[in-house]
């Protein structure tokens, strides 16, 4: 019993570090894009720049980025985006699923971009396309192109460099956030020690029966066990 305990806990503190770690993962993005939102609204376009409407264009683009990068993380980490109407059973099959997935988060996506602006409807579009293997990290790349291309001009509107850099450094936390999450899903309890517990645990409740016997007696055994 000492040891079956022994390793019932160790697998609990596994698996309370894993969901530690993960919640530690959520509540570190949510500041950080906070506080890249914060600094884009506050500081573009620039006191030294003047008002060119590329840089005006790429700030609600940006802003619209960070948005989108908790909602495709949240698909990008889940089966069902949790989204609870969306029912999981041993039919559905992998199709199905995708099919249901991919409308739900069109339909959170529609409650960031407008569809009846092309350029964000062609990012949209593209975001929810099958070929697209992680979407997070398509949503980085674009916020880093955005970054390089408008931000990192002062003289147009842009951002001055230490906030650009702070720029770079919150989109480094990004990838960060989005690597350690992938890490935690695809990274199960070591292997042999869940096996050597349910063995260990198949023995302890068999033997149980055993070491009952002389206590309860022959008609009690069967039900205590």
């Amino acid at each position: 019993s000492v040891a079956l305990g022994l390793l019932v806990t160790f697998k609990t503190q596994t698996g309370y570090q894993r969901f530690t770690e993960g919640r530690s993962l959520w509540g570190l993005l949510i500041n950080e894009s906070r506080a890249m939102a914060s600094r884009v609204m506050a500081r573009v376009p620039s006191p030294t720049g003047s008002m060119c409407p590329d840089v005006l264009e790429g700030k609600i683009y940006a802003v619209k980025l960070i948005r989108t990068f908790p909602v495709v993380l949240k698909y990008h980490l889940t089966e069902d985006g949790c989204n609870p109407q969306i029912l999981i059973t041993a039919q559905t099959s992998d199709s199905e699923l995708r099919k249901g997935t991919t409308a739900a988060l069109r339909c959170e996506l529609l409650q960031i971009w407008n569809p009846f602006d092309a350029k964000q409807k062609n990012f949209t579009d593209r975001l929810v396309e099958a070929d697209v293997a992680n979407r997070p990290l398509y949503v980085l790349h674009e916020l880093q192109h955005t970054s390089a291309s408008i931000f990192a001009q002062p003289a147009l509107g842009g951002l001055d460099p230490v906030a650009a850099t702070e720029m770079d450094r919150s989109l480094t936390t990004f990838h960060n956030v989005l690597g350690a999450c992938e890490k935690i899903l695809r990274t199960p309890i070591y292997t042999p020690y869940t096996r050597f517990t349910s063995r260990f645990l198949f023995m302890w409740c068999n033997a149980l029966t055993l070491a009952m016997y002389p206590v309860a007696g022959p008609l009690l055994t069967v039900p205590v066990t």
